[in-house]
């Protein structure tokens, strides 16, 4: 029988322990406490009242940190938007300085860094997409393409151990990438192998978008120069691009955002204990891939010079010739402080937790949508709407975002999107954004459905699918209605990103539900069933021109669901599932070979879901064109190229789910390339 320690001793010792092994669990806690007093006998429930104790006396309150951007000129962007900072735990956010107009369009931006979705990131690694933009090949595009240099120098030099498949559209391109390429090709550096088998191994978002922003950083140091003169010839629309060339830019960018360790994500609950030690492997795998794929150590007398200072980051295993060959890339040395941001294990923690909470959801990493902060009724939206009117995919400028407000907003009010399913009861929202270590949702519609909920404790909870809900208002057959036809929804939605195209008999909806359309969805009907039809009637398949602009195309839809918005009776939970609806879309038409005739057959089935899932009162007259016209100020080019209206939940980080963003991280924004 070992020895009882008293309180205060055991206080003392795991204060010591906690100080000295600051990253450990409980477990873990434990057994090394029972190492260092092995006379000591201590269970593992008074061990964790002791950690509990800790926490509650050194506080709770754990979130994110963010500083302002010394490079970031708003005016470029929006003169009708400002920066504002409302405290430690909030942060900074946005705010109009002039009333905005509902529909209007506030700004366009291009992403510092994109770490594209996988089946992208697959198609640039095979080739079929520029390693560079992104955009994927079509047969329209091949006289333009570039391939590699590297890959076309190792035919005459000694073969790699990895051949590299990239290619760019067109040699700008390739002068626009710079050495970014270089430095993750299997060709020019060896060394980084590791690392491209862990990001395509593991399908880890937020270590996809960290390694792109170090090489960022890494190669504006080298030809920082090469840089500017490349966007000087058209490469970037970007109003505020100018901004962000720089190294010192890019860096002071890089500070800014808010962040909060991917490993203290977990460490103030000790329920997630487990969750924390299966992600410590995973952290240590991707800290040394980096290093030994990225990193340099400076020459002994440099590392003198700042021994003690600052902290010590491995030596990578690399052989002499991947050491020399990563040289020739890196040839400036970059100043040793920023080594140890990217490299130490501190800065790749603080790296993957910039990277969780700030990253779009699909991976670009915006510097001023990233101050957008959170309200469970948003107003204003993130889209992806090409200025020329092309299609997202083969546009130039495919990762670009279109802020564009819901509703109108006063001078004053703060711009906001969501991070959570706003068809969510309060506590389910609230429970979400807590766990991300966003604190309390203090929006208005929270406080107003907390006092409802408080005043009507016998009531059923709202969903989320009425936008307010008021003292008085009760729970009618309307109500429960329209709940059974949002969870219906949500189950459809959910199963039909697998499902494979059926007979051109009908759609999959007609099979699935055999509902009786009424009027008004009978129009519809009618629509979408030629729209299949169509599709299959030859078989070469409908005009590509067509997929966008036809009858039945992108055009179609968009403009059909922006006016069922618009009708009497939809709610904001109607909205969101709409929009869910569009993002379902966007994921399932990713144009790869022999799929882009479905384009059409996809539409048509996903208006046969609305139809048959969200019932609004019925308009005046059952003609499709009679529903009320919102006014728009999005010009016509841009109605064109609209084919992904957002907020949609998509997993931004599959490893570190929720995935949504406490700086604008936009976890209810989606890209045509989906992530599933």
């Amino acid at each position: 029988m070992g020895v009882v320690p008293t309180d205060n001793e055991l206080i003392a010792a795991v204060r010591s322990l906690r100080a000295l092994n600051d990253g450990l669990g409980v477990p873990k806690l434990l057994s090394a406490l029972l190492s260092s007093q092995p006379e000591w006998s201590v269970s593992e429930k008074r061990f964790r009242k002791v950690i509990q104790k800790l926490k509650s006396e050194e506080g709770t309150d754990v979130y994110p940190i963010s500083s302002l951007n010394p490079a970031l000129d708003v005016s470029k962007y929006s003169e009708k938007i400002k920066i504002a900072h409302f405290g430690p735990e909030k942060g900074k956010g946005l705010v109009a300085t002039q009333d905005v107009e509902a529909g209007e369009v506030l700004w366009r931006e291009d992403p510092i860094v994109y770490a594209p979705p996988w089946e992208i990131f697959e198609a640039q690694t095979a080739g079929t997409a520029c390693a560079y933009c992104t955009r994927a090949f079509t047969p329209t595009i091949p006289p333009m393409r570039v391939r590699c240099p590297h890959a076309e120098q190792s035919v005459t030099a000694v073969l790699p151990n990895r051949p590299c498949e990239a290619t760019f559209c067109s040699r700008l391109c390739l002068a626009r990438a710079g050495c970014t390429h270089s430095l993750l090709c299997p060709v020019a550096n060896p060394a980084c192998v590791q690392l491209l088998d862990f990001l395509g191994n593991q399908r880890w978002k937020a270590a996809l978008t960290f390694t792109q922003f170090v090489v960022r950083i890494l190669s504006v140091w080298q030809d920082e120069t090469q840089s500017r003169q490349a966007r000087g010839k058209g490469g970037s629309n970007n109003p505020g691009g100018e901004n962000l060339v720089s190294k010192e830019a890019i860096w002071d960018t890089y500070r800014s955002f808010a962040t909060l360790r991917a490993d203290k994500r977990w460490s103030h609950t000790s329920e997630n204990d487990l969750a924390r030690s299966q992600f410590e492997k995973l952290y240590r795998d991707l800290h040394m891939a980096l290093i030994q794929g990225l990193y340099l150590q400076p020459p002994s007398s440099d590392q003198d010079q700042t021994s003690g200072v600052l902290p010590e980051i491995p030596k990578p295993n690399q052989s002499s010739s991947q050491e020399k060959m990563l040289k020739r890339i890196l040839k400036i040395p970059i100043p040793r402080a920023i080594s140890v941001s990217l490299f130490s294990w501190d800065g790749v923690m603080e790296g993957l937790g910039k990277m969780n909470l700030n990253h779009e959801a699909q991976g670009g990493i915006f510097p001023l949508h990233s101050h957008i902060n959170h309200a469970c009724t948003p107003n204003i939206s993130i889209r992806q709407i090409p200025a020329d009117g092309s299609s997202v995919l083969h546009s130039p400028n495919p990762s670009r975002i279109t802020v564009i407000a819901r509703s109108a907003i006063l001078a004053g009010e703060e711009l906001c999107v969501t991070y959570v399913d706003p068809s969510m009861d309060f506590r389910s929202r609230r429970r979400e954004l807590r766990a991300w270590d966003f604190g309390t949702c203090r929006c208005k519609r929270c406080l107003e459905e907390e006092k409802d909920a408080a005043q009507n404790p016998g009531t059923l909870e709202s969903t989320g699918s009425k936008e307010q809900t008021g003292k008085d208002k009760k729970v009618d057959t309307g109500d429960l209605e329209d709940e059974i036809r949002v969870q219906r929804l949500r189950e459809a939605v959910s199963a039909l990103p697998s499902f494979t195209p059926l007979a051109p008999s009908g759609g999959i909806l007609y099979h699935n539900f055999k509902a009786k359309p009424s009027s008004l969805k009978g129009d519809l009907w009618e629509k979408t069933n030629q729209a299949y039809t169509r599709c299959f009637s030859s078989a070469n398949g409908v005009p590509t021109d067509h997929i966008l602009r036809g009858p039945f195309g992108m055009n179609a839809v968009v403009d059909f669901f922006e006016d069922f918005m618009s009708a009497p009776g939809i709610s904001s939970g109607s909205l969101f599932l709409i929009e869910q609806i569009i993002d379902q879309i966007t994921k399932l038409v990713y144009a790869r070979e022999g799929h882009k005739y479905y384009y059409i057959f996809i539409h048509a089935d996903y208006l046969h879901l609305y139809a048959l899932s969200i019932s609004p009162p019925a308009p005046t007259s059952s003609k499709f064109s009679s529903l009320p016209k919102r006014k728009r100020s999005i010009t016509p080019s841009d109605t064109r190229g609209d084919e992904d209206s957002n907020l949609a939940p998509t997993p931004s980080d599959r490893k570190d789910a929720p995935s949504q963003s406490k700086q604008g991280g936009a976890g209810y924004t989606t890209e045509l390339q989906g992530e599933t």
